[in-house]
């Protein structure tokens, strides 16, 4: 009898237990404000900015993407992300990429020019004027 308690306890117990491991069911996405998916657009933008700046590439390259996916606000901020993209896969020698990221820049804006010091890197400048180049043909 006293082993029977024990047993019925002890499964009451784990039945308890395992009842506490079940995982409450996801509520639906709330509706999407476009205002702040535009500020968190930008807020991803200025991470990727900052990690570019302190040459971490690799985070870099994340906030970007997810910054061009969140659909920046301006065509200014959208410049600036496929920009400093292109500059990463210039320096990771993936001029295919680098490539890519700067006929976006001149899809947004055919009469942009790279800064000075931009322009003359010897890694994404010659990459630049060639695109800016068959742009003009």
């Amino acid at each position: 009898m006293i082993s029977r308690l024990r047993s019925a306890l002890a499964l009451s117990a784990m039945i308890l237990l395992l009842s506490a491991c079940v995982v409450a069911p996801q509520r639906p996405s709330p509706v999407v404000d476009q205002n702040k998916v535009w500020q968190t657009a930008s807020l991803a933008l200025d991470q990727g900015r900052q990690r570019y700046e302190q040459g971490d590439f690799e985070g870099a390259t994340m906030w970007l993407d997810e910054a061009l996916v969140l659909k920046l606000s301006s065509v200014g901020e959208t410049v600036e992300a496929h920009k400093l993209l292109a500059f990463i896969a210039c320096s990771r020698g993936n001029l295919s990429v680098c490539r890519e990221h700067f006929r976006s820049v001149l899809a947004l804006d055919s009469r942009f020019e790279l800064a000075k010091a931009e322009a003359g890197h010897p890694m994404w400048g010659p990459v630049f004027i060639e695109e800016k180049a068959a742009l003009a043909h």
